[in-house]
């Protein structure tokens, strides 16, 4: 899939440990009207929850994505209250978050972080083709397999095995905030650890 930009492509380095500093907390279109035939959905929302209280205190920004909410509805409201203020919350019709402008420009207003921590739905369409788009502008891509899902198990484990393939790291919640933490003496590790005794 070609990128929606024009410019060059670097490939990145997926062989490091992810950055708090670096990186960015993508949320894509978890719905009211697109959530009911969603599997898995209590494993799924619960670890988007656990994300949604961990990674703020990395300061980790987040972008929350709505596909066309008029006909869908917005971001469910048990993720919606636990949004930190300011969250920006795009609507989109496209289904790659890239091929939309305005997440185009929240992304490059975070120009200095080059690391995009993807969850959301469904796995095999917007959220594999925006994690492709993001490959091709250069980005490091961690999909969260846990806190990703679709309508049937078989489609979104196809998904997962293509932006592997494309060279996307692929995580999960635990994983990716141990990754985070690197350590167990500094003093996020004491704010978060009631929420990873849940994992």
């Amino acid at each position: 899939m070609e990128s929606h930009d024009s410019k060059p492509n670097r490939v990145p380095n997926q062989l490091e440990f992810i950055n708090e500093e670096d990186a960015v907390f993508i949320l894509i279109d978890v719905q009211e009207k697109l959530l009911p035939p969603i599997v898995n959905q209590e494993h799924f929302l619960n670890n988007l929850k656990q994300l949604l209280r961990i990674l703020p205190e990395f300061n980790i920004p987040l972008v929350v994505t709505e596909q066309y909410p008029r006909g869908l509805g917005t971001t469910i409201p048990e993720l919606k209250e636990l949004l930190p203020p300011n969250t920006p919350i795009i609507p989109k019709t496209t289904f790659s978050c890239w091929a939309d402008d305005k997440f185009k420009s929240q992304l490059e207003s975070l120009s200095n972080r080059k690391t995009l921590i993807i969850t959301g739905m469904e796995t095999h369409i917007c959220v594999f083709q925006t994690t492709l788009d993001s490959l091709a502008q250069g980005y490091k891509v961690h999909v969260v397999s846990d806190a990703v899902s679709s309508r049937a198990d078989f489609t979104s484990e196809i998904g997962l095995k293509r932006m592997s393939q494309a060279g996307a790291t692929i995580t999960t919640t635990e994983m990716l905030v141990y990754e985070l933490l690197k350590r167990s003496d500094r003093p996020i590790f004491k704010k978060v650890l009631p929420f990873l005794k849940q994992f």
